[in-house]
């Protein structure tokens, strides 16, 4: 055995002798069969775990408000005063860069060790640091076209990517996190970044730029039946918006909800008591219990979830970063529910006229405006209007660097110096008369780009000076 392996001391940090709780508490329960529609085979109301009411005083250790500077629970309505909801993250994914500091080496050169370790055992090796366990494994994340990160982490389910590369950019990211659905509800998305940047800090790994990967945005209602409220509108197809692609939502063989989705975003309705108890751990349904469902099991539970993909914010203004995604939550929201002006999604109270094209007079179903209300108000007042960038002048821009950089590509090659602008065109006067470009062969070419672009005038001649029989 190597000596190095069988070496178990640390110089920057000491290991666990196990895992540390990283493990599920609790295996998965049964799949609900169709007998169980109408709750069967899960626990009652009355077997409830906790007699307190979910609110942030008596949630249990590690539980945190789900949406960062918003309030998670109010009554829907006054009229059914039972019936909670609470606005959550269900899914947190980012990448980024990071500035390297003078203890970011010996950070990485333990983490190097520890890889090793891992190899030999076959296994993730734990680590211990702070307040938990964390496990590295034997090889890191990405490959191909991806960016790859040396070295894979783990933390109370949270991926971890991480690069000893100091230089990084948006291209090549140094750094990469994964809070699953099942880590954002047993100890919520803002806790765990909380306490993963704090780790990142102890080692003077300073965040420069993180963006969005994808992100999920749930809305969980308690004591709300999906089979009285949503379900006979996504069975009927009374759904009318921009999101045109729907399936059923499935419980084995069960349909118990409905998808709807774009190549960048998804929405998601269901009933969440069924699934929860038909598929996730212990530890995750407690977790429900504590800090979505006001600390007892509901007779029903109903989750409205929307998951956005990068590419959504690329096209919008203000969603470069993740602050600016957070800064703007309430915009966001406010957007991809709203009832009028080409709306994502709406569930309607009669069947859309799909054929008449008049989808728009389709009156939206009451219960769906009251939780989407709901969803709002605990989002908060949005702030403006999100807008799509406007991609004529980003396509300009390019366009211009593309060209700049052609030329810098033609200097080198002719060893021609380029120290500022004057150099520059002094570079391209000089390719023109190279390639026998002049005046009529530019307009030439300028004619038939704008031709294609749609954004050439014709001028019309006349003969001025010619003789016109009259």
């Amino acid at each position: 055995m190597d000596a190095n392996l069988e070496n178990d001391s640390m110089p920057l940090v000491r290991p666990a002798a196990g895992t540390g709780g990283n493990a599920p508490a609790g295996g998965p329960v049964a799949d609900a069969s169709g007998d169980e529609r109408r709750g069967r085979g899960r626990p009652q109301p009355e077997e409830s775990a906790s007699e307190g009411d979910g609110s942030p005083d008596e949630m249990t250790d590690g539980a945190c408000p789900s949406i960062t500077h918003h309030k998670t629970r109010q009554v829907v309505n006054a009229d059914t005063p039972q019936v909670s909801a609470v606005l959550a993250f269900d899914w947190f994914e980012t990448a980024g860069c990071m500035a390297h500091g003078s203890r970011s080496k010996p950070l990485f050169d333990e983490l190097e060790r520890l890889q090793k370790m891992a190899e030999y055992h076959r296994a993730p090796y734990p680590l211990a640091m702070g307040d938990g366990c964390w496990l590295v494994y034997e090889r890191g994340m990405g490959s191909g076209p991806s960016v790859h990160y040396e070295f894979r982490l783990e933390y109370l389910g949270v991926t971890i990517g991480l690069s000893s590369r100091a230089d990084s950019s948006r291209h090549l990211s140094n750094f990469y996190i994964k809070i699953p659905g099942e880590s954002c509800v047993i100890h919520g998305a803002e806790e765990l970044r909380r306490r993963i940047f704090n780790f990142f800090e102890s080692f003077d790994l300073d965040l420069v730029d993180e963006w969005i990967r994808r992100i999920d945005i749930c809305l969980d209602l308690s004591e709300w039946n999906w089979d009285d409220t949503f379900a006979v509108a996504c069975e009927a197809k009374q759904y009318v918006g921009t999101i045109r692609n729907t399936a059923p939502y499935r419980i084995g063989q069960e349909t118990t909800g409905l998808t709807a989705q774009t190549g960048t975003l998804k929405l998601t309705i269901y009933d969440k008591l069924r699934e929860t108890f038909a598929k996730k751990s212990e530890a995750y349904q407690q977790a429900m219990i504590q800090t979505r469902w006001g600390g007892k099991v509901p007779a029903s539970a109903t989750r409205i979830e929307y998951q956005i993909r990068r590419g959504w914010f690329a096209d919008k203004e203000g969603f470069k970063t993740t602050q600016g995604v957070l800064d703007r939550l309430a915009d966001v929201i406010s957007h991809i529910t709203r009832f009028e002006s080409h709306p994502p999604f709406v569930l309607t109270s009669t069947v859309p006229d799909r054929k008449g094209r008049h989808q728009d007079r389709a009156e939206v179903l009451p219960d769906w405006r009251r939780a989407i209300e709901a969803m709002r108000e605990l989002a908060g007042q949005p702030r403006r209007p999100v807008e799509r960038l406007n991609r004529s002048m980003m396509t300009a821009i390019k366009s211009v660097q593309n060209a700049i950089g052609y030329i810098l590509t033609a200097a080198s090659q002719l060893e021609l110096v380029v120290e500022n602008v004057g150099d520059l065109e002094a570079v391209f006067h000089e390719l023109l008369e190279c390639n026998a470009i002049d005046d009529e062969v530019l307009s030439l070419k300028w004619s038939d780009k704008a031709r294609r672009a749609g954004t050439l005038r014709k001028v019309t001649e006349f003969p001025f000076g010619a003789n016109v029989a009259i």
